[in-house]
């Protein structure tokens, strides 16, 4: 047997050797590349049009995989054909030889010849499997002893004499045989990317004193090369998958060891691995965990001792943890259960305000919130719970429903340290463990740990959350008032929890000279400013949902009527205002520019408030232009150009100008955004189209704004003319004539925020009014009573700017600009 194997090698050999000189000469003469490397792109780019034809072979039954071989092209450029071409691995040329043949002649590297010799065993498995299947033996003896032979003869690492050996055995043990070697060779050599670690190290591990230490990793992605080693320095001789540390251990053989795989695709570092050597002569009694040292405990540390037979329920600043009878046990060194009679120590420390701990990771700023206390319970490393605990949280969410309905979630976050540094990380408490209130969230547990609930957007791009918050107000105890002298009011917010308004009500203890003068609930929704008023004095400050933090000292004017009845005024003076925030755009587009109009883009996020888009134009003439194009971002020079509902993304603009500045910035009634940054409209954007049509313009391209804007325009004019008869009554009321209206709207666009004018006007009329009827020298309250009472109006312009084009909003906005002209005709008489 071994003879015949020996013959057919020496006669392939011979045959290869005669073939490699035949095609050495067959190049000379011809002197040319049979395939260079550099017609890679050239078969990429057949491939893409005439993949047919890139398959298809020459006349001498060669293909594009034989002239790659040949032609030594890379082994990315192989690996890419084999990868569209795996059939050509095993096809023989005239000559009788595959491309793996002409591999092994010319002597390309392993990784080439394995690439091409993996796809062959991978079809002669199967074929022999089918085979198999049907116990046709021979015939599956045939498959492998043919390609064993025909194409598989001199790749690296394929053990021909094994597969020989086996052949000679009875039919179906010879097929088990190469199966299991087949496939064991397909799983080895068939990886052909950098090293993949299937076994990797783990971060720590503890070695008993004495003992013998070793690390083993697994890999694949042959063949693999392995260098240890140990707090950054090389483990000389340590070069295999197992590294045998020491036979005993002692204390210098800790450390931080770790291991680099590499291969001829590249390296990769395993997981740096944390030795500890411990001396287990030392007996630890296990029930010293369930006991905790009072000189270890924290100022805001609570101790409690539990007895397993009665249980309790304990309370701390606001938590609640539920503890039922006989649901632990402290066992000693001898299996004593000690829970009855020296019970257990519990430590409970409660974090009211998570977002200020540096210590925690932090969450998503946009699609997570806090909504609880940090709620950390001590001793954690204890055997499981007998009967699971409750541990009671609140929350101070108002979207607590399903996500169907919201596209919010709540979940219960674990705090679970990382490793030895100090690092933590997160993981979701099942929600089967946990069951959701309107105001609590009672959670299962079976371990103490560190524990807080959030609320996380999960489906819905809109989805906002929504929480309670409680202003708390109080001022000097005692305190004499005088006329004309200055009040202290000092304020604080924090959501409604139970936790939140004992830490407001332990600050007031505190502070003996204060009393509490009152508390106002509020309805946050995503993330707001709040304003508070009393008299003159305003606080402005960026609300963060969940946050606790306190508001300052508003300085309280004593007035005449607070003068007079005492402190039960000062409640009836505070005015609270909630802003919200619109989302801003982002970068705007240019579109098609002609010498009538121009077409602009831009995209924005969901907006969770109704708000509006304004596009905003600086037109530079020649002159302008050319004395000025480096330095073109004049501030003044921008006007007006459209306006429009958020919603759309585009606009058409009608000018003629020779270059131009374009922004865009989003709005809604009480916030605006930063405008994008602008883009320029110059000579060489412009595109000359003879067939324009003149009509469009109507005048429009000199004053460079779109058609909705000037619809916008001639309707406001309109209503002017139609309701304010009397152009004394409306310059009195707005302060310019009625020719200048659109002017004073756009100057103040950042004060008066509405996006059509009608309604724009609305509010610039009630700041006038308001301020004439404060100022009225007679019957001030009935001016002021009616001013506010119409005032009301402001917050529901939005929603009129939304329905505008309805023919009945136009109605609505007619009647309310009369009301207004009345009211402010009946202030004015009052004041005279």
């Amino acid at each position: 047997m071994l003879y015949k194997i020996l013959q057919d090698l020496a006669w392939r050999g011979a045959a290869i050797r005669a073939k490699w000189e035949r095609d050495q000469a067959r190049l000379k003469e011809k002197e040319r590349d049979v395939i260079s490397e550099t017609r890679m792109d050239l078969v990429q780019k057949m491939y893409e049009e005439y993949p047919e034809r890139v398959k298809g072979i020459d006349r001498q039954k060669r293909t594009v995989l034989h002239g790659a071989v040949i032609g030594n092209w890379t082994i990315e450029a192989i690996a890419w054909l084999i990868e569209k071409f795996p059939d050509a691995t095993g096809i023989k040329d005239c000559d009788g030889f595959t491309p793996i043949t002409y591999g092994v002649l010319y002597g390309r590297c392993d990784e080439i010849i394995l690439q091409m010799a993996i796809p062959v065993a991978k079809t002669a498995y199967d074929e022999a499997k089918k085979m198999y299947d049907i116990n046709n033996f021979e015939g599956c003896k045939r498959i492998f002893n043919k390609t064993t032979q025909d194409v598989l003869s001199g790749v690296p690492n394929f053990d021909h004499c094994h597969i020989h050996a086996a052949l000679e055995l009875d039919t179906k043990s010879a097929c088990d045989e190469i199966f299991e070697y087949w496939s064991d060779f397909i799983s080895k050599w068939g990886y052909f990317d950098p090293p993949h670690l299937i076994e990797d190290l783990v971060p720590k591990k503890r070695v008993i004193l004495g003992s013998h230490a070793s690390l083993t990793i697994v890999a694949k992605g042959e063949p693999l090369s392995y260098q240890w080693y140990c707090d950054g320095d090389i483990l000389n001789g340590c070069t295999q998958a197992t590294l045998d540390i020491t036979q005993r251990a002692q204390v210098e053989d800790e450390g931080e060891y770790y291991c680099r795989v590499t291969n001829w695709r590249g390296s990769v570092n395993s997981t740096t691995t944390t030795i500890f050597v411990i001396d287990d002569t030392i007996v630890v009694d296990p029930s010293t965990r369930y006991y905790y040292p009072k000189e270890k405990l924290l100022p805001n540390e609570s101790l409690f001792t539990v007895k397993a037979a009665t249980g309790a329920v304990l309370m701390c600043d606001g938590i609640q943890l539920l503890i039922p009878p006989n649901s632990f046990q402290v066992l000693d060194l001898f299996d004593c259960n000690l829970a009855e009679t020296t019970g257990m120590d519990i430590v409970m420390l409660i974090d009211s305000q998570p977002y200020d701990n540096i210590h925690l990771p932090k969450l998503s700023p946009i699609d997570e919130w806090f909504i609880s206390p940090l709620v950390s319970l001590k001793p954690t490393k204890l055997d499981p719970f007998l009967t699971p605990w409750t541990c009671r949280i609140p929350h101070s969410s108002m979207t607590f429903m399903t996500l169907d309905r919201t596209g919010l979630e709540i979940a219960v976050l674990q705090i679970t340290p990382i490793d030895m540094g100090g690092n933590f990380a997160y993981s979701d408490v099942p929600m089967y463990q946990c069951r959701v209130s309107d105001t609590f969230i009672d959670i299962d547990l079976l371990e103490l740990g560190t524990f807080v609930v959030i609320q996380r957007r999960c489906s819905h791009d809109d989805a906002i959350t929504k929480q309670r918050m409680l202003i708390t107000l109080a001022m000097q105890k005692d305190l004499e008032i005088k006329l004309n002298s200055t009040i202290d009011i000092y304020a604080w917010i924090c959501p409604t929890r139970l936790d939140c308004v004992d830490k407001i009500t332990s600050i007031l203890a505190s502070e003996t000279n204060l009393t509490l003068l009152t508390t106002l609930a509020i309805e946050v929704t995503g993330q707001m400013e709040l304003s508070m008023r009393l008299n003159r004095d305003v606080v402005n400050e960026q609300l963060k949902i969940g946050c606790m933090k306190s508001l300052g000292v508003i300085r309280l004017q004593v007035s005449p009527k607070l003068f007079q009845q005492n402190y039960n005024s000062i409640v009836a003076e505070l005015e609270i205002a909630l802003h919200r925030e619109c989302q801003a755009t982002s970068r705007v587009r240019l579109g098609e520019h002609n010498k009538y109009s121009v077409q602009i883009s831009w995209s924005s996020q969901a907006q969770q408030h109704p708000s509006y888009v304004i596009v905003e134009l600086a037109p530079f003439s020649k002159t302008f232009w050319d004395r000025y194009k480096d330095i073109w971002w004049f501030e003044r020079l921008y006007q007006v150009a459209h306006k429009e509902i958020t919603g759309g993304n585009s606009a058409t603009i009608y000018t003629d100008v020779h270059a131009a500045a374009i922004r865009v910035a989003i709005f809604n009634q009480d916030h605006t955004t930063t405008y994008s940054d602008p883009v320029l409209l110059i000579p060489e954007t412009l595109h000359d189209n003879e067939e324009e049509i003149e009509v469009k313009s109507n005048g429009l391209v000199s004053r460079h704004i779109s058609t909705q804007l000037h619809s916008d325009h001639s309707y406001v004019i309109a209503l002017i003319s139609l309701v304010y008869t009397n152009s004394r009554v409306f310059t009195e009321l707005f302060g310019v004539s009625p020719e200048n209206v659109i002017l004073l709207l756009d100057l103040n666009k950042a004060k008066i925020r509405s996006c059509h004018y009608a309604t724009a006007l609305l509010l610039a009329g009630l700041i006038n009014l308001d301020k004439m009827a404060t100022n009225v020298p007679f019957h001030k309250p009935v001016c002021v009573f009616f001013t506010k009472l119409f005032g009301l109006l402001e917050r529901y312009i939005p929603a009129l700017d939304i329905s505008y084009d309805n023919e009945t909003t136009r109605t609505l906005v007619q009647r309310l600009h009369c009301t207004l002209r009345d009211l402010f005709v009946a202030v004015r008489e009052f004041g005279n």
